[in-house]
This record gives C-alpha cells, structure tokens and sequence, in this order.
C-alpha cells in the first residue's frame, strides 16, 4: 500500500471523530455558504470602506485576482494533464467530486491567497498559513482528495504567490499597455468624505434618479414584454434542449457556467478599482446594484428552477438568472469604460454564459431573458452619474430561443 494511501486511510478514518465531522465539512466550502457570501464577506467589505483602509482592499483585490488565475490554469490545464481519479473506498463528508484529483484545487486557493497576504503581511503569515492548512486537512479529511494531491496543491499555490509578488510592481505597466487611453493612478474615490454620505449622495442618489428615464424605461419595458412573451415558451424550449441540446456543448456550457459565477467579475471590478478608479467605482455599483436587485426580485417572484434543481439562495431563484444579469452588467460596464472593442467580445462572452444557463438546464429561458435586460439597465444607469452626458450608441444582444436578439438604442 502506498504512502499517500496509507495517510489517507489515517486521516480520513482513524482521526474520525464528532468535532472533526462537524467542523471540517463545513470549513472544507466556507467560502461558498450563502451567509458568508451574501453575509459575511459584503459585511468585512464595508468595514473596510468606512474605515477608509484602501490598502488592505488592494491588496485582497490583488490576492483574489492571482488566486482565481491559479485557479483557473489548474482546473483547465494542471488536472487534465495529470488526470489523477479522486479517492475511492473512503469516508465521503461531503458530496463525491467528479473532477480529477491532482493537485487539489482548495488547497492551491488556500495557500496561494494566504502566502499572497502573508507577502504583505508578514506579522500574520502563520495566521495565514494556519487556515490553509485547515482547508488542505479537511479535504483528505472528508475523503476527496490524497494527502498527496494537497501537499502538490499547497506547493504550486505557494509559487504562483511569490511569483505574482514579484511581479505587482510591473502589472500597472501592462495593464496600461492593453488599455492605453485609461489614467491608473488611484486614489480615494471619496475625496476626503465621509463613507456612507459618499455612497448615497455621490452614487447611489444620483445613479437611482437618471436611471429612469426614457431608454431606462425603455429597457426595462422592452425586457419585461421579452420575458413575458418567452416565458410562454419556456416548457417548449426546456423540452427541445432535452431532445437536441442548443447552441453550445455540456463542456463549453460547463465551463460558461464557472466564468460566470462571480469570480472573474468580482476580479475584473477589482482590478479596475484599483488601476482605474473613477470607472471601477462604477462597475462595482453596477454589480451591486445589479445582484440586489437580483436576489430582490428572485425572492419575490420563489420561482423553481427546471427539474426543481438546488439553489444557491435559501429560497427558490430562478427567476431571474443571476449569472446572467451579472455578466451583461460587466459587460455594459466593460463596454461604456472601454468602447467597443471591449464592449464586443464582453457581450459576447455574456450571452454566451445566459446559453449556458438554459443549455445546463439551470434556468429557464425566460430567467436568462430577463436576467439580460436587468444587467443592462443598471450597468447604463451607473455609468449616467457624470454631470456631462456623453452621446452613446448601444447594442445590447440577449439570448433568445435558439438564437439571439439585438436590442439598438441612441442616447444624446
């Protein structure tokens, strides 16, 4: 029997016992219970905005963005080279995973974000250390990954951090490389106010206020008739993806799904915030507004989603898809801070991501519809807060049964 089998075996089965199988199921996803995600992390967010420590937003900003590249690369390129079958004949704590095994991608996250913040903050690296090593234990602990697969994890993690490091001073340059007409100079976005009268008085306010007016209205209007109308079809289109899946693969749908779970988002947001303040204060309004409006709507309208699939949110939320809203929010945004040829392939990637979510059977068509439209409309009303407003031309495409519509509007 091998090393990593026999540690296994230890681990998970031998050290059993009713502390450990409380704790460790529950701390192997932490970051995706809904109370920290809707709870705890916008709660530490807002703590630091009032207490105006923009160094350490930064430097988590930076941290999450290198982690979900390492994240990334690992799950597309890392797993399926190596192609390593996940454990088998063991205690499961939680629900079996599909994907392969080596190195684990929990513990490449863990490490990579604590090293990165232990870089920054070297009086609390062992701190930092100590809850990756918690989430690296607990995966062999609840029988989804070798001892093997955490140590490879915790080891390329560590490297993409001190790697990264070196290389922060250096990502202003190529940032502005790519994107040559943006001023990254940051810097306190509320000049000297204080935090909660800023946030009403200087965005919110006026952002709630021009949003409706005429191509609001319009927006909303046109996406409230689109969702009705394609709601009467929605058991037709659920019954044709079943007979001949639409548009895209299961793969692709799947890999879709991932991009747009909030992560990429988040990070993209962050990254302008922190190289492009004055348009990354309005990306991340848009997303806010945008998932509130979101989980608002969603537990009004208690919708089941197809096959009355699990939801993320403690309540039925299908209606509308989150996913899909968030990404069209992105890319209105990417597209009113950039132009066109980043508004383009945003809204592609957008669309392609609300497929997705009818392909994968995750929501409804409808959901995907009005998810679309929702995103559109605040992502155009928090980038209206300037006092000077500029002609725009937009063209918002949306997916619709088996293809997609183009929705053009000029603003002067």
């Amino acid at each position: 029997m091998s090393m990593d089998q026999t540690l296994l075996e230890f681990i998970n089965r031998d050290l059993s016992n009713p502390v450990f199988d409380l704790f460790f199921p529950f701390w192997t996803d932490f970051q995706k219970n809904p109370y920290v995600v809707f709870g705890l992390f916008p709660f530490t967010l807002v703590i630091l905005l009032f207490k105006k420590n923009f160094k350490l937003i930064q430097t988590i900003a930076f941290a999450l963005m290198v982690t979900w590249i390492a994240s990334a690369f690992n799950g597309q390129f890392t797993k399926k080279h190596f192609m390593r079958e996940r454990p088998k004949n063991v205690i499961y704590r939680v629900d079996p995973q599909k994907s392969f095994s080596f190195p684990s991608g929990h513990a490449l996250s863990a490490f990579c974000m604590a090293t990165m913040m232990g870089l920054f903050y070297k009086r609390y690296m062992w701190i930092f250390l100590g809850l990756a090593f918690l989430t690296a234990f607990s995966r062999v602990y609840c029988g989804v990954h070798f001892p093997g697969d955490v140590m490879a994890g915790a080891i390329v993690g560590s490297v993409w951090a001190l790697a990264f490091s070196q290389f922060k001073r250096w990502l202003p340059i190529s940032m502005i490389l790519i994107l040559p007409n943006v001023s990254f100079a940051y810097h306190d976005p509320t000049d000297g106010k204080a935090f909660f009268p800023w946030v009403w008085e200087d965005e919110l306010k006026p952002t709630l206020k021009k949003s409706i007016d005429g191509t609001g209205v319009t927006i909303l209007g046109t996406g409230a008739g689109a969702s009705l109308i394609t709601r009467v079809y929605d058991h037709k289109i659920y019954d044709y993806n079943r007979r001949t899946p639409i548009l895209i693969g299961h793969k692709d749908a799947q890999q879709l799904g991932k991009v747009g779970n909030g992560l990429l988002g988040a990070s993209l947001a962050a990254a302008q915030v922190l190289f492009d303040t004055p348009n990354g204060v309005k990306t991340v309004k848009a997303m806010l507004l945008t998932s509130t409006s979101h989980i608002g709507t969603a537990y009004l309208a208690r919708r089941n989603r197809p096959d009355n699939r699990t939801d993320f949110l403690p309540f039925p939320s299908s209606f509308p898809s989150g996913h899909t809203s968030n990404a069209f929010a992105l890319a209105g945004s990417m597209a009113y801070s950039y132009g066109w040829m980043a508004g383009i392939p945003a809204y592609a990637i957008a669309t392609g991501i609300g497929v997705s979510r009818v392909r994968e059977s995750r929501h409804w068509a409808s959901d995907v519809v009005s998810g679309a439209f929702l995103g559109t409309f605040w992502a155009r009303a928090s980038f209206r807060t300037d006092d000077k407003e500029k002609e725009t031309t937009m063209i918002v495409p949306s997916p619709v049964y088996d293809g997609m519509m183009i929705t053009a509007s000029r603003e002067f």
